[in-house]
């Protein structure tokens, strides 16, 4: 089982953290496997998060203003991208 945790807190900031093998964290780090403490996804800082979803491998984000964000692994196209090469940032 794949272990992610991701949370939005008051201040609308976005921390990641555990199994990152596909980027699911969205830090752009793709050389630490696993995360076992809560890291600050920097490219969300100012987009106004409000909710996460965590897939097996991916990971997807909405803002209050309706824009979507994706990352993580994209073998079938799950994060909605158009291609299929996995993301290790949000963008």
């Amino acid at each position: 089982m794949i272990n992610i945790k991701l949370s939005i807190l008051a201040t609308n900031l976005v921390y990641s953290m555990g199994s990152n093998r596909y980027g699911q964290l969205g830090d752009g780090d793709s050389n630490t496997l696993v995360k076992h403490s809560p890291i600050l996804i920097e490219s969300l800082m100012d987009q106004d998060a409000s909710e996460v979803q965590c897939g097996n491998y991916h990971t997807m984000l909405q803002t209050r203003h309706g824009k979507v964000f994706a990352w993580g692994n994209n073998d079938y196209g799950q994060c909605g991208a158009g291609e299929r090469n996995s993301k290790y940032v949000s963008d």
